[in-house]
């Protein structure tokens, strides 16, 4: 969301947060701490938050404009009124950050990351999580902050071993019908009367299903090159390559999600040359 274009939006969200007794309580009472010297009173949060609580909840109930709060926001985390679109997530986890910032008077030191190895019990997992706790010693993080247990499981040895992290957002995932996968082809030309190698890397990104397996990425990337055969100017020495579909080598691991690094693939292609 645009914070200033979808003011409408923002203040719903502060009427939902508003209508958490403990959080509404934690506000009206607190005291803000001195988080940095340069911040004057007009751009302390807690207070104008606290104005508008008191605000909303009155009897008949009165105009309440939420401007104030996008400059006390703009000198916590400016980037978040810099006029362009943010995640719903990000802008309720910074507002909560900066909540609790003010209220520590200090800066939220990032969530340490444990790993814990196959024979961890759930009283390892609680020892972790009251570490995380000491360490932001706040009711924002008992109200909002909970933490995730990420398992990996070596396909090789077998190793199993759990990352911990906190978490203050759900974060529901969309059902995909498909996903675009970038790839890296690797084309080798050899060339016949000098045993001459070579080799030219071509990016490429083509769509699959979010479960395809790795024929299915083998059948879309040839079908893209098909389509760019057809349609774009090769140079003689593209138009010589015969693709062997049978050496193309990679994991299907990375359908799932759109990555930003293609997934290295490998096409050996052979020139008449």
């Amino acid at each position: 969301m645009q914070l200033v274009k979808y003011a409408f939006a923002f203040e719903t969200l502060l009427k939902c947060l508003f209508h958490i007794p403990e959080l509404a309580v934690l506000i009206l009472t607190a005291k803000s701490g001195v988080l940095d010297n340069s911040l004057s009173s007009d751009e302390e949060l807690i207070p104008i938050l606290a104005k508008i609580i008191s605000g909303t909840f009155q009897t008949p109930n009165k105009a309440i404009y939420i401007s104030s709060i996008f400059s006390a926001l703009s000198a916590r985390v400016p980037y978040l009124c810099d006029g362009t679109q943010h995640d719903s997530h990000e802008v309720i986890a910074f507002l909560l950050q900066a909540i609790e910032e003010e209220l520590l008077g200090a800066r939220v030191p990032g969530s340490p990351i444990d790993n814990l190895y196959e024979n961890a019990s759930p009283r390892e997992y609680q020892l972790w999580w009251d570490h995380y706790k000491r360490y932001n010693p706040t009711s924002i993080t008992t109200l909002f902050y909970g933490y995730s247990i990420t398992s990996t499981l070596c396909s090789h040895c077998h190793a199993h071993f759990s990352t911990l992290s906190a978490f203050n957002t759900l974060h529901i995932p969309l059902p995909l019908t498909q996903t675009r996968l970038n790839v890296n082809l690797v084309h080798q030309f050899l060339d016949l009367p000098t045993g001459h190698v070579s080799l030219r890397t071509e990016p490429i990104s083509v769509k699959v299903g979010p479960s395809a397996s790795l024929r299915d990425v083998r059948a879309a990337i040839l079908a893209s090159l098909a389509s760019n055969s057809n349609t774009n100017t090769h140079s003689d020495e593209s138009k010589a390559c015969s693709l062997d579909i049978a050496l193309l080598i990679g994991t299907a691991t990375g359908c799932a999600t759109s990555s930003s690094s293609p997934t290295p693939y490998v096409v050996r292609a052979r020139s008449s040359r």
